[in-house]
């Protein structure tokens, strides 16, 4: 798979599982690429049919700017989190 090829998949499988609902929970850098863990927030509705709010979902990211997309959402989530949220 080219390095293209392989960034538009980690890349649809991360935007997928943003558009089911799920918020990244957390991230874990490694040699071999980044393991990105996917939770269902608390807030969100019912569940959805298939999913169930408890479970998460990990997704490895191996590509080089699949990695730096999701380190970009992360950034733009913390930044759009009110400053009164971050401190209590």
């Amino acid at each position: 798979m080219s390095a293209y090829a392989e960034f538009v998949s980690e890349k649809q499988a991360v935007e997928r599982l943003l558009a089911e609902g799920y918020a990244i929970a957390g991230v874990t850098e490694g040699l071999d690429g980044m393991a990105v863990r996917f939770k269902m927030p608390p807030s969100a509705d019912e569940p959805r049919e298939g999913r169930v709010p408890d479970v998460e979902q990990i997704v490895r990211i191996r590509n080089a700017d699949a990695r730096k997309y999701v380190g970009t959402l992360l950034f733009m989530a913390q930044r759009e989190t009110p400053a009164s949220e971050e401190t209590g």
